[in-house]
């Protein structure tokens, strides 16, 4: 796993140089997630060859990329330029989770059909 984060490092170095002085700090944030998702591309397949996993490659890589997604659109009223405080601001930051632990759900159906069967059948 040493070369993948070498690797990483490169690409961080070489887009953070490019980046930085168009951007600044924002590039240097984008050259980092860049070089994360390159070197979570470069192991996650080496990883997941070497072990026997309940979940399909394909499901894995949703099962992580979803999470970061809802992330990402959860803080987009935090960057806006208000900065006083906002019920609007707060409730699309509750509708968010809503939506996610709504897609979890789906996602885990099951699972969570029989832990709550195990926990609910305890007295």
């Amino acid at each position: 796993m040493f070369i993948t984060t070498v690797i990483g490092s490169v690409i961080n170095i070489f887009i953070t140089f490019w980046l930085v002085p168009i951007y600044g700090i924002l590039g240097s944030i984008v050259a980092d997630i860049i070089a994360i998702f390159v070197r979570l591309f470069i192991v996650i397949p080496v990883v997941y060859s070497d072990s026997k996993s309940v979940y399909s490659f394909v499901k894995f890589i949703v099962l992580s990329i979803v999470p970061m997604i809802f992330m990402a659109v959860a803080i987009i009223p935090s960057y806006s330029n208000v900065e006083s405080f906002s019920w609007s601001n707060i409730l699309y930051k509750i509708l968010v989770i809503f939506v996610y632990i709504g897609c979890v759900s789906l996602v885990y159906k099951e699972q969570m059909k029989r832990y709550m069967i195990a926990f609910f059948s305890h007295k």
